[in-house]
Order: C-alpha cells, then sequence, then structure tokens
C-alpha cells in the first residue's frame, strides 16, 4: 500500500490506510494465530517490521492478509515500478458510468482490467439513496410543520385582532368620556366665551388623537425592535423581515381609529347646553 490520493474533498473515506515503512498491518487470522500485538516485531521475507495495527475480523480475504509500504514490497518482489492494483471511489455509484470509467482507465494505463465491485457499490448507492429520502421527508416534515404553526398563528392573530380593536375602540370612548365629563365646567366657560361646539369637538378629538400618535411612535419603535433582534438572532436581514406598507397603515389607522372612537362622547360632550353646564357647576 502507498497512500491515497483525495480527488474531491478531504472528506472522503479512506479505502485503504496507507501503512509507513518498516511497518505492517496484519490481518485476524495472522495476528491472532502467531499472538501478535501492536508493537510487536514480525519478520517477512527476511525483514523485520514493526506491527502497526491488528484489525478485527471480516470474514473475508482481509483476515490472511498483510499489508506493508508499496516500494518496500516492490524491492522485496523483486518488481521495482509495478502495482496489482488501484482501488478508486466512485461517488455516482451508477452501473451506467462504468464504461466511461473503464475507458478512460484503459487510456491512461492500457491492459488494464476495470472491476466493479457491484454489491459494494449498489450498498453505497441505496445508502446514500436511502439517506437522501430520508433527509427529503425530514425537510418536508418540518416545513408541513412550519406551515401549520404559521396557520395557526394567523387564526390565532385574526381571532384576536376583533377583541383587541374592540377594547381599544371602548377605551377610547370611555377616557374620551371621562375627560369631558372631568371638564365640564370648563367647557361650559368656553361655551359661553363664544367658543363654537365644533371647536370645543376639535379639542376633544385633537387630545385624542395625538394620544393615539403618540401610542404609534412607541409602538412602531417597539415594533422595529424586536423585529431587529428576532432577525439578528436568526442570521437574517433586517430590513427583508419589515413590510413597510404594513407598518405605514397601522401607523395612519391608529389616530383615525381614535377619532372614530372619541366622536360620540366628544359630540355629547360640545354639544351641551352652556346655561346647563354652569348652573350644574
Amino acid at each position: 500500500v502507498r497512500g491515497e490520493v483525495y480527488i474531491q474533498s478531504e472528506r472522503q473515506s479512506m479505502i485503504q490506510e496507507a501503512v509507513p515503512k518498516g511497518e505492517i498491518v496484519l490481518g485476524y487470522e495472522l495476528h491472532h494465530s502467531l499472538k501478535l500485538n501492536p508493537g510487536d516485531r514480525v519478520q517477512l521475507m527476511g525483514k523485520d517490521f514493526t506491527v502497526k495495527k491488528c484489525y478485527p475480523q471480516r470474514g473475508n480475504k482481509d483476515d490472511i492478509s498483510a499489508w506493508i509500504d508499496l516500494s518496500l514490497a516492490q524491492e522485496m518482489l523483486a518488481k521495482p515500478g509495478q502495482i496489482n492494483s488501484i482501488l478508486a471511489l466512485e461517488c455516482g455509484c451508477s452501473p451506467s458510468v462504468l464504461a466511461h470509467i473503464r475507458e478512460e482507465v484503459e487510456s491512461i494505463l492500457p491492459g488494464t482490467r476495470v472491476v466493479e465491485f457491484a454489491t459494494k457499490a449498489l450498498a453505497r448507492a441505496e445508502a446514500r439513496n436511502q439517506a437522501t429520502q430520508t433527509v427529503k421527508v425530514a425537510l418536508e416534515t418540518e416545513l408541513k410543520k412550519r406551515e401549520s404553526l404559521q396557520s395557526e398563528r394567523e387564526r390565532f392573530s385574526a381571532n384576536l385582532m376583533p377583541i383587541i380593536l374592540i377594547l381599544g375602540v371602548a377605551s377610547v370612548a370611555f377616557f374620551t368620556l371621562q375627560n369631558a365629563r372631568s371638564r365640564y365646567s370648563e367647557l361650559g366657560i368656553l361655551n359661553a366665551l363664544g367658543f363654537k361646539s365644533s371647536r370645543i369637538l376639535s379639542l376633544l378629538l385633537g387630545r385624542a388623537v395625538l394620544a393615539a400618535l403618540l401610542g404609534s411612535v412607541l409602538g412602531l419603535v417597539g415594533v422595529l425592535l424586536f423585529i431587529y433582534l428576532w432577525s439578528h438572532s436568526q442570521g437574517l436581514s433586517f430590513l427583508p423581515a419589515i413590510n413597510l406598507k404594513e407598518l405605514f397603515i397601522c401607523f395612519i389607522a391608529a389616530p383615525i381609529l381614535a377619532a372614530l372612537s372619541a366622536w360620540l362622547p366628544a359630540q355629547s360632550a360640545a354639544q351641551r347646553d352652556a346655561a346647563e353646564v354652569l348652573r350644574e357647576n
């Protein structure tokens, strides 16, 4: 054995381990019958070797084989420059490419006989096909799982949004009504001084709109911060994760919704008679 040349990647598994000069690797029957262990000295054809490794039982001719350095074997057998075989790994494991491999090898080494280990190649191909199929099934399962989770989140959001919307409208209307009631005397004085109902209405609605704008700004800052942290943790780009159209709609919709929610309480407070309000207060 001389060694191995990696054609594509160093991640390839070795076909045959190289044996350094002066060392020997023994099959099971050889080291078992001679009671040899790694580190022992052994003699082969008049040359001394150190046992490098002892293979476990494999149930084939490897059990009665010994491996040494190729150049040393050529010297011992008086066959310099000659080899008995070259092992090559064809990763595709497809019988259709054997003819192409045979032609290529014979063009480089005339007279060479190309033999394919069909059983090993078939087993390797089946293992790879099985691994590919397993990965494909796992990927499809994971995608379906993510789609299911996404659908559940969307359904949850769809059911939750109307409730949040109703609570928001009710809260704005309630706080607008409370604010108007607490300022009845001020509104009566303004009305008595000549302020029109439309101007008082705009003051009450403006308060609700300004509060909504402040809430929109704080909400957008919080959302953008959350998207940035989430995209950074997932290794994603920040900008593609942002839907500017939806953020703009939310920013505009909040003040409009606040104005509509506060309209009835503000309208009721603005239309109250100034004399009645002053008499009550």
